[in-house]
């Protein structure tokens, strides 16, 4: 096939691949859905034939953590995504969307992706729904009942969490609250809202736990101040100039 500029090739796609259905049913709420999957079988092989490829790049992302009913943790991402398609021709145009998801574990950010590259594609290349493909919810069959927000306070699920990681840095229940207290106090917060778990619960940018960050930082505090007293006693307490 000759190379297209992006808009000729954008044209051919969407001549090409047509109604996706929703063949998948969301057991928990009982609507149907056309799933990450269903886009990627259903355009990979005419965007290979019109020389179209996609990248994306995350422009923004919001992380929370929430407790379901039951007591458990959810993670709740929302990513703001700029994919941009390519032509063989060097043209391209860019579409940005944004991708909601929750997760027990670690694969919020993952399916946040997925959702968001699903209604990227689904727009640009208009892909509608065949007529007996169900319902106008279209959703991945993952379902978490989050419990309502509490009023800014630290929920159990996340106070155990910054215990547990506390826990494996062989400190004890009093170090962990000691060290809380620190913290809170150093960044003029409140010990009990959540906000101070953004200091102890999972990984900073450089890939450190926070937990293990903030021990560094209280441990370098003390040793200031054990050197400010040695100070102190061997000068008279009177400050050095």
């Amino acid at each position: 096939m000759p190379e297209q500029n992006i808009y000729g090739a954008i044209k051919g796609i969407m001549e090409e691949v047509g109604a996706i259905k929703k063949d998948h049913k969301n057991p928990m709420q009982g609507y149907q859905f056309r799933g990450i999957d269903d886009a990627y079988n259903a355009l990979q092989p005419a965007l290979m034939r019109y020389g179209v490829f996609i990248t994306p790049e995350v422009l923004e992302m919001q992380r929370e953590e929430r407790e379901t009913k039951k007591g458990g943790v959810l993670i709740y991402t929302i990513l703001t995504i700029k994919f941009t398609f390519h032509a063989g021709d060097g043209s391209y145009v860019e579409a940005t969307t944004i991708g909601e998801a929750m997760d027990s574990s670690d694969k919020s950010a993952n399916k946040a992706m997925s959702a968001a590259y699903k209604y990227a594609i689904f727009q640009v290349f208009c892909i509608p729904v065949s007529e007996n493909g169900g319902g106008a919810v279209d959703s991945e069959k993952d379902h978490h009942e989050p419990a309502p927000k509490t009023n800014g306070k630290m929920s159990k699920a996340q106070k155990d969490t910054i215990f547990k990681s506390g826990k494996k840095s062989n400190l004890s229940d009093d170090e962990i609250r000691q060290l809380v207290r620190w913290k809170a106090d150093k960044e003029k917060l409140d010990p009990n809202k959540k906000e101070i778990c953004d200091f102890f619960i999972g990984k900073d940018e450089s890939g450190e736990w926070k937990m293990q960050v903030v021990i560094n930082e209280y441990n370098d505090f003390l040793q200031g101040h054990d050197a400010v007293e040695a100070a102190k006693e061997e000068f008279g307490g009177e400050q050095i100039s």
